[in-house]
Order: C-alpha cells, then structure tokens, then sequence
C-alpha cells in the first residue's frame, strides 16, 4: 500500500474535512473536480434496494421487543405504543435524514427517489407483512409516511418533483399518503 494511500486511509473525517477545505480555498479547478467527484459518487439511487432495505428494517421488528422496551424503566413508564413508535423511528429517521442530506448537496431527484423508496418499503409492509409486530405499529405508518413526506416537502422541492411524487403514490400506492 502506498504512503498516501495509507494516510488517507488513517485520516479522521474532521482532518479529511479540513484537508479538502484547505485544498479548494485556492483551487478552483480541483474545486470543479471535487464536485464532479462528490456528484458521481452519490448520484443513483437504487430504489428497489431502499425499498426492500425498510420493508426488512420494519419487519425484523417484534413484539417481544415492544415488550422489552416497555413497562417501568428509571425515567417512567413507557406505553407498549411508545415502544413500538421508537423502534418503527429507528428504522425510518435514518432515511429521513439520507433525503435531508441529498438536499442540502443539491442532489434533489435523488432525494425524491430515496423518498419514493422509503414509501414504498413503509407501504409494503403495511400491506404485505404478516409480522404480528404490526398489531402495534398498524395505525402509525401512515403518519410516519407523512412525516417522511413532510422531510422531503423542508427540501423545498420543485413543482415537477412534487408532481413526480404525487403520481408515484397515486398510482404505486394507491393514493396512500397526502403529499
């Protein structure tokens, strides 16, 4: 292995991050370069894998964990709801936070495919999953899809990705949640 290749490797993302800094303050061309770098590196969303990645996520959860993170704990009582609420928010805020991310770089179809994807996989599990876990989320997929809607909606999409979407979950689910 190669010196720099080495102590890239070794570099912590704070040193990384002040390095790049450094390296573009006066760069203009590896400023340009880093960008399309950066671009190519995070442009493609793979629908299908996000998709199946929450419907998993989602469906790996049990009752018997409701029941762990339940009753009397030091901080109070939490309500089997309650539990089943924090482990369903688990699995969706790291994807609500892909799709902030997306927007903040500037990368909005890819933030409005991670938002499909996301739906998706929230949706089929809804519809298809035969996880008795879903005796405690049943009513609250819907509202953690709106809440993954209202994310993407702060990234303040276009009106052709707003319409991208509302045809998405018109004709993919069936109108299942308000955009």
């Amino acid at each position: 292995m190669s010196t720099i290749t080495t102590l890239i490797n070794n570099l912590s993302q704070s040193e990384a991050q002040t390095i790049l800094h450094a390296l573009v303050k006066n760069d203009p061309e590896l400023t340009q370069r880093i960008t399309e770098l950066a671009s190519q590196q995070l442009t493609g969303v793979d629908t299908e894998a996000v998709a199946a990645e929450v419907y998993a996520g989602l469906d790996a959860l049990t009752r018997e964990e409701v029941w762990d993170r339940a009753g009397d704990t030091r901080d109070g009582y939490v309500e089997t709801g309650e539990a089943a609420d924090e482990m369903i928010d688990e699995v969706i805020t790291p994807w609500q936070a892909e799709i902030t991310r997306y927007q903040t770089i500037g990368l909005q179809m890819e933030a409005t495919l991670t938002c499909m994807a996301v739906l998706q996989g929230i949706h089929q599990f809804a519809t298809e999953s035969a996880n008795p876990f879903k005796e405690w989320a049943g009513d609250s997929l819907p509202v953690y899809a709106d809440e993954v809607v209202h994310t993407w909606r702060k990234g303040e999409p276009d009106e052709g990705d707003v319409a991208e979407l509302c045809e998405f979950v018109l004709e993919e689910l069936g109108g299942w949640v308000q955009v």
